[in-house]
């Protein structure tokens, strides 16, 4: 899709220039303060803009993030507009189709990490871990 080639054009392009805070967060939330909304301190509705976030499907600290907090989902959103008629990323047409298991399977190895290095499933992990 558009917004699938507008992101991995812009998002290599400015790959050099991500914003990485000092506390290694891209997006500039802080490690704590992601804590404090894993464990309660903060509650789903002080920080969830989109009103889709589901703490009970989050697992992990780092997953304690609103996509309107997040660069490349509002950039996906602004490009192609649909940012005028839906709240969250998982209501684009293209979020479902990116979730479907086959592709999940295939794309999967081929992602990388910042440092190059791919994505592996543990031997001790099931498929949705």
């Amino acid at each position: 899709s558009l917004s699938y080639i507008f992101y991995k054009l812009h998002s290599e392009e400015s790959s050099s220039k991500i914003d990485t805070r000092s506390d290694g967060d891209t997006n500039g939330i802080p490690p704590s303060v992601l804590e404090e909304r894993s464990d309660g301190r903060i509650p789903l509705n002080q920080w969830c803009s989109c009103q889709c976030c589901q703490t009970e499907l989050l697992e992990g600290v780092v997953e304690y993030r609103c996509c309107k907090e997040m660069t490349p989902a509002l950039q996906i959103m602004t490009f192609d507009g649909s940012i005028e008629r839906i709240s969250c990323i998982t209501q684009h047409e293209d979020f479902g189709p990116m979730t479907h298991r086959a592709v999940l399977e295939n794309v999967g190895p081929l992602l990388k990490d910042r440092n190059g290095r791919s994505y592996r499933r543990r031997t001790s992990q099931s498929l949705n871990q």
